[in-house]
């Protein structure tokens, strides 16, 4: 999906690791961009909320970042006696399918539907 990179935008992130307790750190970035970090630490959420799926709203809100392919490195600190610290540090970095662009037509919509435009739904490849 192709979305201004001047836009405000939300994804969903679906089929996430964990349970709804574990907490997540995901870090959105382009190339030469700095980023956007959407996290839950135990207990508040951070540029993000979970959906009645169980599903995350991500929210871009004057994220600055530049043009280009917008990719996720995710994060999660999973309880685990056996490690050292008691946590199992989970990581991958993926490309979302979210390409922000310098320059997309943008096409008027009734209010209510403007925020949907800029809504995708991103499946994470990682298996627990």
């Amino acid at each position: 999906m192709k979305i201004n990179y001047q836009s405000d935008f939300k994804i969903i992130e679906k089929n996430l690791n964990g349970d709804v307790n574990t907490p997540f750190r995901f870090t959105y970035r382009t190339v030469l961009s700095g980023c956007v970090v959407a996290e839950f630490d135990g207990h508040g959420y951070k540029n993000c909320h979970r959906l009645d799926d169980g599903g995350l709203l991500v929210i871009f809100d004057r994220h600055g970042l530049r043009p280009g392919a917008l990719s996720v490195k995710r994060e999660y600190y999973l309880s685990d006696a056996d490690f050292a610290d008691g946590i199992c540090n989970l990581v991958s970095v993926e490309n979302t399918g979210v390409i922000l662009v310098a320059s997309f037509p943008i096409r008027i919509m009734p209010h209510t539907m403007r925020c949907r435009a800029y809504l995708c739904q991103i499946r994470s490849m990682m298996m627990c």
